[in-house]
Parts: structure tokens; C-alpha cells; sequence
């Protein structure tokens, strides 16, 4: 099997290379192929076993050097990157010249050829007998120094050749006179030094491995991977991990999210400036305090929108401004601007005036005074007014310094809560009514018992408290292809059908201005026929004026609008 290689990708995380488990499978592969080659399939055997003809076994363990000796005759040789076995100069070969001393040669299997008179002639002291003779040599030596014996077929041997025996019991067997190659391939690598060959295993890659090796974890000295209170084995995912702790200055980071439901939380959002928060376009929904001037903020797509505080002016309100405020002045609703403007303070409800306990038919918001010596003084919320008085003069009633016009000797008492009483010359005048000195006081205000952090929002027909913040989000159409918005998150006009971002704990007012004829839903599926969600919404489905939605704590991460009229006319809602 060729190589296998693990694709690292080209940066890390990149998704482009092998994930966790296919890695494992390559490397698997590899180590098969290794336990195959060079043991069972299961373990692994680091050693050649070498057999002679008698099963004598030699174990050479792979990394150690084993020798092979040459004995009488046999020579060893490395050549050319070959291991040799050959016989040398002290064997009769039949073609070399040589003296034989001290040899018996065996007259039954070998012909020295000659003629008698000429082996004669060669004796001393002795003679040759007769090759066509049958004659027995006894106690006869042959000098190998002075005689050669050529010619002896190995098949005349009683020990021919070298047998080899590999680990699956196939043999070969190398004949005197022929070369034994022993050649490494793959990491196995064959030396020779002298008489002596040495085989080495290193540096394994994967293609020294076997794809079907099936090397099991159990044979790994560390297979598994301990996270947290958790184990995986290797080539196995973790989805999730018990007992898991970041300390010290580890992080986190990425997209994805965490879930954490355990009291006692805490987490850090400050940051030491304004320029120091992080950029708003990745963190949509992170709350933020910039500790140089303790001022909070929440990250939207758009930016970061500062959040009101108990220590922070009511002009903070976008639709407050205190421009030309001055003592006594009230904030009053200006829904040509769209905002609530300081005025100075005026009467309430109108008041009744009754004469001596019995009510008078006049009704109104204005008390004049008039008749001689009258005098009017005082600013802000205190008035005074000065009757002097006499039987038929007339009065004059001035305010805040200023003459008025009307002089007559009736001074009447108009509006709710007056009551005139006394009898002869003195008469009393109880004014219960009076302008109003708090904001619960106005009429289309309601503001009972506030608490630091309540707002106020116009719900369309009177300002109410809020304990949340509040959004409002223009709503218009372009014709029946889509939803425009504008207001709080957009800078500007958005496109058709956007995505909306809405936090929990938040308020928005969809303000319907689209024309009549689209129905404005929140939805918890898609589609002009969706459910419609109503949990927290006020007004759901209007085709014009607000609708309310309260983005509680457990409301669902994704929910849609949907013009219930034109199936075009829809998107997505994010909720975090």
C-alpha cells in the first residue's frame, strides 16, 4: 500500500484538511501495514530467524547485528551492496591449478586422469595400480598443497547450499558458488561490515505501513484524549465535555455560543474607554461599561447605543429635549416635533366657583380678577393676588406684575374645587385646584411610584412607565415586495425585508406607517398562514399604528414578520 498522509489544510482551522477521525483511520491504515510486514497482523516481531539444514535456528533481533562466518573453504564478502558467500582459493575448483598435500581422494567418485607409466614414473618407492583394475588405497593421503581435486559438482556435497526460511515458513535455498543477497526496503536497511550484516529499522513513514494492519487503541500507550471530566478515544468525537474549566488566562472564541444556566455567573464587560469597546459589528447584543466615565453601552449592528442610568438627565431621551428650560417649567408633548419640550406651567382642570356654599353655573380654566387696587405678584408656581377692596370701587388684576385691561367690581371665581363661603363683608375663596407639580399630575401622564431606571413611553394615547428599554422601529412598505425600516438599529432607510436583531428584556414599537394594507404579524413560523406569536406582543397583526413587542426572557432564539396580505413581504427576527 502506498503512503497515507494526514491533510494538515493550509492554516489551522481552515476546514480544509482531515478532520479527527479520518486522521485516526490513515493512521490505522499505516500501522496495519506495519504490523503485517513485520509481525502477525496483531504484533509486531523485531527479528529475522535464520535456519540451517539441521533446524538450528539463529533469532538476529531487527536493530542488532547478526554474522554470518564462513567456514573451511567458505569465504564472505560484501560487494557492490551485496552480501556474498563463496568458496576461496583453499577449494579445488576444476579449472585452478593446485597442489594437494596431505588429501585422500577417493578414487570411486573421481578420475585423475594420466597414464599408468606416467603416474608411475611420478611414484617413488611405490606404483600406481591400474585403473582398469580394481585395487582398494588404504591409509593414503593426498598433499592439497601439491595436488588439486577439480570439478566436485555440488550435488557430490553432503551440505550444498545456504536454506533461508522467512516468517511464513517459504524457503529458498542459495547454492555454494551463488551469492545470498540480504537487501532492506521501505525504513529496513541492510549493511555489511566484514563478515558481518547488520539490518536496521528507522525512520518509519507511512508508506512502511500496512492499510489493514488494524493497530487498536489498546496498543497505543495513550489512546484516549481526557477533557474536563471526559475521555474520548482516539478516532472517536467528543460532543460535549463534563467538569470543564477555563482558569487563569485562557479564552475563548469563534461563533459558536455558550449556554449556561448555573447561578453564579460572572463575567467582565469593562473596558477603560470608549474606544477601547470592542467592534460593535461582531458583538451585537454585549453589554459594555466604559469605567472612565461609568457610562454602560449594549452593541447593536449598527453601533453602540448608550444605556440610560438613574445618574443620567431626562434629556438623554430622544424625545426630550430641556432646550430653554427654567424654573416652574414643565415638559409637554410637542407631536409636531415629536418630543416632549419644556413650557411653563399652566392650570389644570377647570375650576368651580361657588358663592356662599351654593354653586355658581360658570365653569372654566381662566380666574380673572378686576376692581380697583387689585394687584397681582409672584413667579413660578406661586401666585398672589391683592384685593384690596371697597363698597363699589372697581378692581384691577394684574399677573406676574403686568396690568390687565378689564377693570369691573365682580371678581369671579372659575374651576373645579373652588369654594366660596362667608357671610356679610368677609368672604372666603377655597381654591383646591391649581397647576400641576409633578409629571403624574398632566392628564395623558401616567407615573405612579416610579423607581430609578423607569421611562416613559407614548403608547399612542398617553405617556406610561417602562421598566425596559424601548426601541421604536419605523415600519414601511416598498409596494407588496417588502418591509423598509427605520429608527432605532438603522441609520438610515434599510432594504427590503432585512433581518431584525432584538434583545431579551427589551421593548420595541413597531410603528406601522405602510399604508393600510399590510398587516404587520410576528410570527413563530413562516408563511402568510404561520402561527402567529402573540407571548409579550400587543396590537399583533395591525395594518397601522404600534405594535408592542415585550422580548421576554424565555422567548424563542428565531421568530419571522410576515405581511399577512403579501407572501413576499417577510423576514427573519434573531432574538439573543
Amino acid at each position: 500500500m502506498p503512503k497515507s498522509t494526514i491533510n494538515l489544510g493550509s492554516s489551522p482551522n481552515d476546514g480544509t484538511g482531515s478532520n479527527l477521525r479520518t486522521g485516526g483511520t490513515i493512521v490505522n491504515n499505516n500501522f496495519n501495514e506495519i504490523y503485517t510486514n513485520f509481525g502477525d497482523g496483531t504484533n509486531l516481531k523485531p527479528y529475522i530467524d535464520f535456519a540451517d539444514d539441521s533446524s538450528t535456528v539463529l533469532r538476529a533481533n531487527i536493530g542488532q547485528p547478526f554474522t554470518i562466518e564462513g567456514g573451511l573453504g567458505i569465504d564472505t564478502a560484501v560487494s557492490s551492496g551485496k552480501f556474498q558467500i563463496k568458496v576461496n582459493a583453499s577449494v579445488l575448483t576444476a579449472n585452478a591449478s593446485a597442489t594437494l598435500t596431505n588429501k585422500t581422494i577417493n578414487l570411486a567418485n573421481n578420475t585423475i586422469s594420466g597414464t599408468l607409466s606416467e603416474f608411475n614414473t611420478a611414484l617413488s618407492g611405490t606404483s600406481f595400480v591400474s585403473t582398469d583394475g580394481s585395487e582398494t588405497l588404504t591409509n593414503k593421503s593426498i598433499n592439497s598443497s601439491l595436488n588439486s581435486i577439480t570439478n566436485i559438482a555440488n550435488s557430490s556435497l553432503v551440505n550444498s547450499g545456504i536454506t533461508i526460511r522467512d516468517n511464513t515458513s517459504t524457503t529458498d535455498v542459495v547454492n555454494l558458488g551463488e551469492t545470498l543477497s540480504i537487501i532492506g526496503t521501505g525504513s529496513v536497511s541492510s549493511t555489511v561490515t566484514g563478515n558481518t550484516v547488520t539490518l536496521n529499522v528507522s525512520n518509519l513513514t507511512n508508506s512502511d505501513l500496512s492499510g489493514t494492519a488494524g493497530i487498536s487503541n489498546a496498543n497505543l500507550a495513550n489512546s484516549t484524549v481526557q477533557i474536563g471530566g471526559s475521555s474520548v478515544s482516539l478516532g472517536q468525537s467528543l460532543a460535549a465535555a463534563s467538569n470543564f474549566n477555563l482558569t487563569g488566562t485562557s479564552s475563548l472564541s469563534g461563533s459558536g455560543t455558550i449556554d449556561q444556566t448555573g447561578s453564579g455567573s460572572k463575567v467582565r464587560h469593562n473596558f477603560s474607554n470608549f474606544a477601547s469597546l470592542p467592534d460593535y459589528s461582531n458583538y451585537s447584543g454585549m453589554f459594555g461599561l466604559e469605567e472612565t466615565n461609568l457610562v454602560p453601552y449594549v452593541a447593536s449592528t449598527s453601533g453602540w447605543i448608550r444605556i440610560l442610568t438613574e445618574n443620567d438627565s431626562v434629556s438623554r431621551h430622544t424625545d426630550v429635549t430641556l432646550t430653554g428650560i427654567a424654573d416652574g417649567y414643565i415638559l409637554k408633548w410637542n407631536s409636531g416635533n415629536s418630543r416632549f419640550e419644556p413650557n411653563a406651567e399652566s392650570g389644570g382642570s377647570s375650576l368651580t366657583i361657588q358663592d356662599e356654599g351654593s354653586g355658581l353655573s360658570t365653569a372654566a380654566t381662566t380666574l380673572n380678577f378686576t376692581g380697583s387696587g387689585v394687584t397681582a405678584s409672584g413667579s413660578g408656581a406661586t401666585k398672589t393676588i391683592n384685593i384690596p377692596g371697597g363698597s363699589g370701587s372697581s378692581l384691577t388684576v394684574q399677573d406676574e406684575g403686568s396690568a390687565l385691561s378689564t377693570d369691573a367690581t365682580t371678581l369671579n371665581f372659575v374651576g373645579a374645587g373652588v369654594v366660596a363661603s362667608g357671610t356679610g363683608a368677609t368672604k372666603t375663596i377655597t381654591i383646591a385646584g391649581g397647576g400641576a407639580s409633578a409629571l403624574d399630575d398632566l392628564s395623558d401622564v401616567t407615573n405612579s411610584s416610579p423607581v430609578a431606571g423607569h421611562t416613559l413611553v407614548y403608547n399612542g394615547s398617553s405617556w406610561v412607565q417602562a421598566t425596559t428599554p424601548v426601541s421604536q422601529i419605523l415600519v414601511t412598505a416598498s409596494g407588496s415586495s417588502g418591509y423598509l425600516f427605520t429608527g432605532a438599529g438603522f441609520p438610515s432607510t434599510s432594504g427590503n425585508n432585512p433581518d431584525l436583531h432584538l434583545k431579551k428584556g427589551n421593548t420595541y414599537y413597531f410603528i406601522n406607517n405602510s399604508g393600510g394594507s399590510h398587516p404587520f404579524r410576528i410570527q413563530s413560523t413562516t408563511g402568510t398562514g404561520g402561527t402567529a406569536y402573540n407571548t409579550g406582543v400587543t396590537n399583533n397583526a395591525a395594518n397601522s399604528g404600534a405594535i408592542i413587542f415585550h422580548v421576554s426572557m424565555d422567548t424563542p432564539a428565531t421568530l419571522y414578520y410576515q405581511c399577512t396580505n403579501h407572501g413576499a413581504m417577510n423576514g427573519t427576527i434573531n432574538i439573543t
